[in-house]
């Protein structure tokens, strides 16, 4: 139950809507209906200040990640292009040293 970075507070705090006391004190008097509304209303705070403050913290993650991604590039029909081979199964003898890196100049179909 560590506090998360995003929100500030702890799973338990966030799905109960209070500290966690290992050793609880039993109420004296029973609670009034009044209470328990305030309650349930702090929870939906909780889950809506909750979700809000994820769905910032994805945009920041999806903006400092689309920084290192580039634009696809612009190929047209009849361009030769290298093809990398690391996905093809190729046949050949298992040396390291001299293996094929691209299948090159292939034109674009």
């Amino acid at each position: 139950n560590a506090v998360h970075s995003n929100m500030g507070l702890t799973p338990f705090q966030i799905n109960t809507g209070m500290d966690f006391v290992p050793m609880p004190e039993l109420p004296r008097q029973p609670p009034t209906s009044i209470y328990l509304t305030e309650w349930m209303n702090s929870l939906k705070k909780e889950w809506e200040d909750t979700k809000k403050a994820l769905t910032e913290a994805a945009k920041n993650y999806r903006k400092q990640a689309d920084k290192h991604r580039s634009l696809p590039l612009p190929f047209k029909v009849g361009d030769k292009v290298y093809l990398s081979t690391k996905y093809l199964r190729l046949k050949l003898p298992k040396c390291t040293q001299q293996k094929i890196q691209t299948v090159g100049n292939l034109r674009e179909i």
